[in-house]
């Protein structure tokens, strides 16, 4: 089922760049899309600020978003 679910995903968007298809392939977002040299991650830029980050056995460090959060 899981590789069902990563399959469509994978189908919905660019083979090449990686954007949504859905928004990508769209031509009324003509000219949305420009290359940005200068894009920081906010996941990775949390992780550097804790330093080195080590996952103890059998558990996963990551970043958690809050941005939906009230």
């Amino acid at each position: 089922m899981i590789n069902l679910a990563l399959i469509m995903y994978d189908d919905s968007l660019c083979g090449s760049c990686g954007q949504s298809a859905i928004h990508a392939f769209n031509p009324r977002n003509s000219g949305e899309f420009e290359i940005a040299d200068d894009t920081v991650c906010l996941g990775c830029e949390v992780m550097e600020q804790h330093g080195d980050v080590k996952n103890p056995a059998g558990t996963k460090v990551y970043v958690q978003n809050h941005l939906s959060d009230d």
